[in-house]
């Protein structure tokens, strides 16, 4: 992947600031909003704080419509 590709999957705090909104407004929506394995995807789920990492492109889509 060439080094100036656009990132697909973001940390929480690099979507936020992409989308213009809060980490804790995608932290609190997680569940409601938004889809695991659409809009989110949990990298250790066994891990006793997950770490996750969100898709700019479809989470732009959702805020579109």
């Amino acid at each position: 992947m060439p080094k100036n590709a656009p990132r697909v999957w973001l940390t929480t705090s690099q979507a936020a600031q992409e989308l213009g909104c809060s980490a804790k407004y995608l932290r609190e929506n997680r569940d409601t909003i938004f889809k695991r394995g659409t809009h989110y995807r949990v990298l250790n789920p066994s891990a006793w704080r997950p770490t996750y990492r969100w898709h700019l492109k479809k989470i732009q889509k959702l805020m579109e419509a």
